[in-house]
């Protein structure tokens, strides 16, 4: 494969769309892999570069927490560094082990990285959808909508209970004390 000419052709591709529909938001959701095959925007480093060559103000990513997860990248730091910059605009919520497409429900396998996944999203102001991106295979799916919409909402609630300043207080401090702390706290206040 020749990759400079592939990936210009997708940095024109993008312009072409972002430019012909300039009122819309236009998102890239990185993959690393399907099965038997592999992605050529696989990861936040990619799709970020992606961004800033394209340059347009209406392109931004849909983070989806299991391909993060794929790709063995910190879900938590793509939501800031993208969730900072504005380019935030789509999030697919689920959970997994990182190996494949789990689609796990919502906080079931990573529970504190989802915790603070979700810290992120309030920090930056995220107001837009949150797609479960789960597959019930044995599970009714009303009632894993349900534990997904229960879940979301109590890992809210212990981040409002604890507060986003003193959240953001001990993630200045850069101590791995404070932050373990900061956890216990987390966690009884999603029992409150």
């Amino acid at each position: 494969m020749d990759y400079t000419r592939v990936w210009n052709q997708l940095v024109g591709a993008y312009r072409a769309v972002c430019d012909y529909a300039p009122d819309l938001k236009i998102s890239i959701e990185y993959k690393p892999f399907e099965e038997r095959s592999y992605a050529f925007i696989d990861s936040m480093g990619i799709t970020g570069m992606m961004l800033a060559e394209v340059d347009r103000p209406n392109l931004g990513v849909t983070l989806d927490y299991c391909h993060m997860l794929m790709k063995h990248e910190n879900p938590a730091m793509a939501c800031d560094i993208f969730g900072g910059r504005g380019k935030l605009f789509g999030v697919h919520l689920n959970d997994g082990y990182g190996v494949m497409d789990d689609g796990l429900m919502i906080g079931t396998a990573t529970p504190m990285k989802t915790l603070e996944f979700i810290y992120y999203l309030k920090k930056h102001g995220y107001d837009s959808a949150i797609y479960f991106d789960t597959f019930p295979t044995i599970e009714d799916a009303e009632e894993e909508c349900a534990q997904n919409i229960a879940m979301i909402h109590m890992l809210d609630r212990a981040i409002e209970t604890v507060g986003l300043d003193e959240v953001q207080r001990v993630i200045d401090a850069n101590s791995g004390i404070e932050a373990a702390a900061l956890m216990r706290r987390l966690m009884c206040a999603c029992t409150e």
